[in-house]
């Protein structure tokens, strides 16, 4: 795939989820830097992170429960 989102920042809400997962992946396989989000889902965020690395993308993870104001400031 074209890298067509260099430089382009995604935020994934959701990123540790089946189809969350999956957008991000697929968003950082076209060069987006991707930030996986996650409530409890770290190893599955993680996964994401180094599918994402693996195939020369950029990409973090971060906990955010969408829920709670404080977490979204």
């Amino acid at each position: 795939m074209d890298r067509i989102l260099n430089g382009k920042v995604a935020l994934i809400t959701g990123g540790s989820g089946d189809i969350g997962g999956a957008i991000a992946r697929h968003l950082g396989t076209a060069g987006a830097h991707v930030i996986v989000t996650y409530v409890g889902g770290k190893t599955a965020a993680d996964t994401a992170v180094s599918d994402i690395v693996a195939d020369r993308g950029s990409a973090t993870a971060m906990q955010l429960d969408q829920r709670d104001p404080a977490a979204i400031e």
